[in-house]
């Protein structure tokens, strides 16, 4: 994937005489193109598995959260594929068996706040001035509380709740000390792992 970025920028760049420097074009590019695919891979292996609702609201919940929150990476395109998809196939399974009452779901909100008052924005602090960084922090948290009252004040089907609930609870794990650690374990047994198949 970012062999074709790289590509696709260096034409771009030639072609559409921009500004930027090719390297800053390909990052942008290789981001647009693994989440492209990813988001066709996991939406295609949901509907499928006839689960196409249920991944759909967590994913599209995680990925408006995380354009805010930042996030923890795996090294490479495969290893974020699978993790991705693994983790959204089965919170689409989750969603459909587990029922969660009230009490729970503010509790998992209020972690969630929490979580994210403490954390986010991950993996851009360094880059970010601290106003643009508290702006994010601020709009993070304006979202999960827009979630929960979307969630609490809707009448949505109770498994789209669930599914969002979760798919939102993975994206806080992401910022977390924990998650971090434990994503970048993920990671490096699926480089194992790809080693030891090539």
């Amino acid at each position: 994937m970012k062999q074709l970025a790289d590509r696709l920028a260096a034409a771009l760049v030639r072609e559409a005489s921009f500004e930027r420097p090719v390297e800053v074009v390909a990052y942008g590019l290789e981001i647009i193109l693994n989440i492209t695919v990813q988001t066709i891979i996991i939406m295609l292996t949901a509907y499928l598995l006839n689960i196409f609702l249920t991944v759909l609201a967590a994913l599209i919940s995680a990925i408006i959260f995380r354009s805010l929150s930042g996030g923890t990476h795996c090294s490479n395109f495969y290893s974020c594929t699978i993790l991705s998809t693994s983790v959204f196939i089965a919170i689409g399974y989750l969603a459909l068996k587990v029922s969660i009452d009230m009490y729970l779901l503010v509790a998992v909100y209020a972690i969630m706040l929490l979580a994210t008052a403490i954390w986010a924005p991950v993996k851009m602090q360094k880059a970010l001035i601290k106003r643009k960084a508290v702006i994010l922090k601020i709009c993070s948290l304006a979202f999960l509380m827009l979630m929960f009252g979307i969630s609490t004040a809707i009448q949505l089907q109770e498994e789209l709740i669930t599914a969002t609930t979760m798919g939102l609870a993975w994206q806080v794990f992401s910022i977390t000390p924990l998650g971090i650690y434990v994503i970048s374990k993920v990671d490096e047994s699926f480089q194992h792992l790809r080693k030891g198949v090539c």
